[in-house]
């Protein structure tokens, strides 16, 4: 299935379409860099887009960035920001079964994101949606799509995403 949509609206889509429950954990990995009406439909603000859905209960969001915190702080309300769990390094995450979504929007170096996906996910649910961002121009999806697929999980396109499920 393709869905064509911006990238502000691909993170909408992503949690409207692919999940029914209401109470969705999600881990991001890269968050919201900037406030600017540009970033928004460039870069997507999945960290506000999570952090605003009323279906998603907890968000982690992993940046090595602290400036990016008070960038969050800024743009999304208080009451959306209780759900932002921030973490420096992926490794800080330690809870099992418990992630529904895991999206990469790392750095377009692949081992990066490879490492990433090869850490969390033993720890994420079993029937965990995997989504990379900036298919259509980036690296991201590359190395992770073969293994995803040979793991039995079929893609997606949603905006410029690369979603994969079981």
């Amino acid at each position: 299935m393709i869905i064509e949509c911006d990238k502000f609206k691909s993170h909408q889509v992503l949690i409207e379409d692919f999940f029914k429950s209401d109470q969705i954990a999600i881990i991001e990995f890269g968050r919201m860099r900037n406030t600017s009406e540009a970033h928004k439909f460039g870069d997507g603000w999945s960290t506000y887009t999570y952090a605003r859905s009323e279906k998603v209960k907890v968000l982690y969001s992993v940046d090595n960035n602290p400036e990016t915190i008070q960038v969050c702080k800024e743009a999304i309300p208080v009451k959306d920001l209780n759900k932002i769990k921030f973490l420096s390094d992926y490794t800080e995450y330690s809870r099992r079964n418990e992630l529904d979504l895991i999206f990469i929007d790392g750095p377009n170096e692949s081992k990066i994101n490879l490492d990433f996906l090869d850490y969390i996910m033993p720890l994420a649910k079993d029937d965990a949606i995997i989504s990379v961002d900036d298919y259509s121009i980036g690296n991201k999806h590359k190395e992770i799509e073969p293994i995803l697929k040979d793991l039995g999980y079929k893609f997606d396109i949603v905006g410029d995403m690369i979603v994969f499920s079981k």
